[in-house]
């Protein structure tokens, strides 16, 4: 099962992220002891870009609206389908 979600990075020892809000699907919610991967709408369009793929380092801890890696925290929403 898919879900559609949103994260928003609030703290970060790192730049990686081109946005601090990503929407996008994943495979399973965040979890301690995983990594998420999101897969979202393109920043670049054109050919053969698609899709952007966001990867966060482990999940450290889990709240109901937050989750913690070694190097950044982050707000994650639970979206409907016709949600943007």
């Amino acid at each position: 099962m898919s879900y559609k979600i949103k994260i928003t990075r609030l703290d970060s020892s790192h730049k990686n992220l081109r946005t601090d809000e990503v929407v996008g699907t994943v495979e399973e919610l965040p979890t301690v002891g995983n990594s998420l991967d999101l897969v979202g709408k393109s920043l670049t369009p054109g050919p053969g870009m698609t899709f952007r793929l966001v990867t966060t380092s482990i999940i450290q801890k889990v709240e109901e609206d937050k989750f913690f890696t070694e190097n950044s925290t982050y707000a994650w929403e639970l979206l409907n389908d016709d949600d943007k």
